[in-house]
């Protein structure tokens, strides 16, 4: 059985009423391709942060969200949850130096 991807996490997410997620299958629908990609390299480094602990890897994820549209980056606070456990979310969340809008603008 091959792992499942992080959109298929946050889709089956969606579906599962038990699921401490707000996410809806139809604001999946907000995301770009670019986001996808910007998806794709957080969701790396929630996995390779979950497994190290390192705190240096926390320093790739507000790059990487400079390249989401800001109303995508809830999907990424909830991607913290497909590599460690749902209470981590909020924790982890507030490690980041997050960008500011000067700084999403490029």
């Amino acid at each position: 059985m091959t792992e499942q991807t992080w959109d298929q996490w946050l889709r089956a997410c969606s579906r599962d009423p038990q699921s401490p997620t707000k996410i809806t299958r139809a604001s999946l629908g907000a995301l770009t391709g670019t986001d996808h990609q910007a998806l794709r390299a957080i969701s790396a480094c929630w996995e390779l942060y979950a497994h190290s602990g390192a705190p240096a890897i926390l320093d790739a994820v507000p790059l990487l969200l400079t390249q989401l549209q800001p109303k995508c980056w809830r999907f990424a606070k909830e991607l913290i949850a497909r590599s460690m456990n749902w209470e981590d979310r909020d924790r982890v969340w507030s490690l980041l130096s997050l960008p500011t809008d000067k700084q999403r603008e490029g």
